[in-house]
């Protein structure tokens, strides 16, 4: 019964739901450009909220002091880590279904699983750390963000930036928490086959 329901979540999840919850980011990570210049001056629930997210969210702060759009850019970064993290709860549990429970059942998998190597395995694991880092900590904006020959600082000039970046990097961080915890499960079933196979040994 668990599995037939958890099979179904699956499929649904890999049709419907993932589209969906990239239609719904997109819209509101769009609201950037309809946040009042002033809405933490006049709401002090909105206020009380942006408080509270910046206790556990130093980026918030980083980006405001950088910024021209501060009381804009404190709120709209505050409610897309609230967006950010259910969605990738909603990752981590469609994660944790496809290595757990589905797992036997799907040989696509385990065909994956086992053509994973050790190189490949520390390569991605370092990829989807530095994903989480680089937006948590505000890295992108204190050490700015080097692709190829091209150094870009960011500064939030506008509020196109601040939904260019923001948008882009939340959506990094929640691959990058995905991605993580693939990995992970990844890493002990390769342990466990191991194991298994030296015991038939």
């Amino acid at each position: 019964m668990q599995e037939s329901f958890l099979y179904k979540y699956r499929k649904t999840h890999d049709k419907i739901a993932m589209n969906v919850a990239l239609a719904i980011y997109l819209i509101f990570a769009l609201g950037i450009f309809i946040v009042p210049g002033d809405i933490l001056s006049r709401c002090e629930i909105c206020r009380e909220f942006v408080n509270f997210m910046k206790q556990y969210f130093p980026n918030i702060q980083i980006f405001s002091d950088v910024s021209p759009f501060k009381q804009e850019i404190e709120f709209y970064a505050s409610y897309m880590w609230v967006l950010g993290l259910i969605l990738s709860a909603d990752m981590v549990f469609y994660a944790t279904c496809c290595y757990t429970i589905l797992y036997r059942q799907d040989k696509e998998l385990q065909e994956k699983v086992k053509s994973f190597g050790l190189p490949l395995l520390v390569f991605a694991f370092g990829l989807s750390i530095f994903s989480i880092y680089v937006y948590y900590t505000g890295y992108i904006v204190t050490d700015g963000v080097t692709f190829m020959a091209w150094d870009i600082t960011i500064d939030f000039a506008t509020k196109f930036e601040i939904f260019q970046y923001i948008s882009l990097f939340q959506l990094g961080f929640m691959f990058g928490i995905a991605m993580f915890i693939a990995l992970f499960y990844t890493l002990l079933h390769k342990i466990f086959s191991k194991g298994s196979r030296n015991d038939q040994i």
